[in-house]
């Protein structure tokens, strides 16, 4: 267990221990890449390894620190997380925390996920925060890149998450292309060898989304949701106009939120399938972040 048994390069574990080998008394920090999942789990390895009970700079994933942080039941994590955007009374809230004493006596985890979507409201007021974070205090802010406002950028210890590639996750480059690279999902696959071609049919996608969605833990959903978008792409040419109409309306009614539907066009986009251009991919991608119709965006994108 511990640092060495994360998913992650060889160099970014080199660099974590380093850190909390040199660790300083509090401390601010952006970790950027392109999978959500990942970078979840290393801000919370790095609190665990903050927090526990067992070693200085490691975590054991044994003692109680480490099993409630796992479960995300520490009195002395906190995660943020909104689709559109931490609000500043959120941050305002985050930042009375700070200033309080830790609930279990070590240090207080803070995690800020998707800070590139925070308004510059939200962002200007966790300034003065991550620049003084306050002893035993530890701000971890996430993003898929760095387009952030650059004050927080110069308040904080940057690092890269990099892309494992197949053969660092050990799998064939088929089962990595299935899943798009995303560590989580390869992860669960390891550890029980579904079947990724399960009898599906691709109408029923805002099924599969809604089971998908109820229980996001079940990999089993998720596999239909891809096979449904896989047969969906690779056959459009074929496909008439009253049976896209059918899907377009099951991506809709299952995903709900511009976020799922943008997770599901990153995934089409993976597939590189020249029956769907990459600039029809970009432009319904940058309509999504305006307050128009998803059904729309959708329908410009496959007729």
């Amino acid at each position: 267990m511990g640092i060495e048994s994360l998913l992650c390069s060889a160099e970014l574990k080199k660099t974590i221990k380093n850190e909390l080998k040199n660790m300083k008394e509090s401390g601010s920090y952006i970790f950027y890449g392109n999978d959500k999942k990942q970078l979840l789990e290393i801000a919370l390895s790095f609190g665990k390894a903050l927090n526990c009970e067992t070693y200085e700079d490691n975590f054991c994933d044994e003692c109680e620190s480490c099993k409630r942080m796992n479960s995300r039941t520490h009195g002395d994590l906190e995660i943020l997380n909104d689709e559109n955007g931490i609000k500043i009374d959120a941050i305002r809230d985050l930042i009375c925390k700070s200033a309080s004493s830790s609930y279990e006596g070590k240090n207080k985890i803070f995690i800020l996920e998707d800070v590139g979507k925070m308004k510059p409201t939200s962002s200007n007021a966790l300034l003065k925060t991550i620049e003084e974070p306050g002893k035993g205090n530890y701000f971890f802010l996430l993003a898929t890149s760095l387009n952030i406002l650059p004050t927080i950028k110069s308040r904080c210890t940057i690092i890269r998450v990099p892309q494992l590639n197949y053969e660092e996750l050990g799998v064939s480059k088929e089962v990595f292309e299935f899943f798009n690279g995303y560590v989580d999902d390869i992860k669960k696959y390891k550890e029980k060898k579904f079947d990724l071609n399960p009898v599906i049919n691709y109408k029923n996608i805002d099924l599969y989304l809604t089971e998908y969605y109820g229980n996001t833990s079940c990999l089993e959903n998720k596999i239909k949701i891809y096979n449904s978008l896989r047969y969906f792409v690779e056959n459009i040419k074929w496909i008439d106009n009253i049976d896209k109409l059918i899907f377009i309306e099951g991506l809709c009614r299952g995903a709900k939120d511009r976020e799922n539907i943008f997770e599901i066009l990153n995934y089409i986009g993976s597939l590189r399938n020249k029956t769907i251009s990459i600039e029809k991919l970009l432009i319904a991608k940058n309509k999504l972040r305006l307050p128009v119709l998803l059904k729309g965006v959708l329908l410009e994108m496959f007729f």
